[in-house]
C-alpha cells in the first residue's frame, strides 16, 4: 500500500511539474497585452550596480521585492528589507516604449514612500518588459540599480 501511494505521488509530481522547453516557449515571443492574464506577480531575481560590474542574487541581494499587478489596474509592492517589511501601492499603466518595440510598464504611487525607485523623484517608476517573464527596471538610466524581475 505505501508503494503504491509513493508512485501516485511521485507521479502527481511529475505530472504538474513544468517542463523546462515549455517555459521558455511561453516567455517568448510577441507580448500581447491583450492576453495577459492577472493577478501578477514580479520577483525580484538581481541587482547589478553600486559599484561597478556588481550583481547579487537571491538571498545575497540587499533586500527581497515584489511586484503585484491587479486586474483592476492597482498594483502593491512589497519589499523585506533589513528584517523590516514595508509596502506601498497605487496603480499601473502599460504603453508602447519610447522604441515603439517594447511595453513600458509604469507604476504610479499613491503617496511618496521610500520604496519608489524614480529618477526625479517623482511617484511614478519605469519598467520595461523585455519578454513575457522578464521585466528590468529603468532606474539605472540615472545610475540607480539595475532592478531584474521574473513572473512568478
Amino acid at each position: 500500500m505505501q508503494t503504491l501511494v509513493r508512485v501516485l505521488i511521485i507521479g502527481l509530481l511529475v505530472s504538474c511539474s513544468e517542463d523546462p522547453d515549455s517555459l521558455k516557449e511561453s516567455c517568448t515571443g510577441k507580448i500581447d497585452l491583450e492576453t495577459q492574464q492577472f493577478p501578477q506577480v514580479w520577483k525580484l531575481v538581481k541587482i547589478s550596480g553600486g559599484m561597478l560590474n556588481t550583481e547579487t542574487t537571491g538571498a545575497n541581494m540587499y533586500w527581497q521585492e515584489t511586484i503585484q499587478l491587479n486586474a483592476d489596474g492597482t498594483f502593491i509592492k512589497h519589499r523585506e528589507e533589513n528584517n523590516h517589511a514595508s509596502e506601498a501601492s497605487g496603480t499601473y499603466s502599460f504603453a508602447l516604449a519610447g522604441d515603439q518595440e517594447s511595453i513600458e510598464l509604469t507604476l504610479t504611487y499613491s503617496s511618496a514612500r521610500n520604496l519608489v525607485v524614480s529618477c526625479y523623484g517623482q511617484l511614478t517608476e519605469k519598467y520595461i518588459l523585455q519578454t513575457k517573464c522578464k521585466l528590468v527596471g529603468t532606474w539605472t538610466h540615472c545610475d540607480g540599480y539595475g532592478l531584474y524581475y521574473e513572473k512568478l
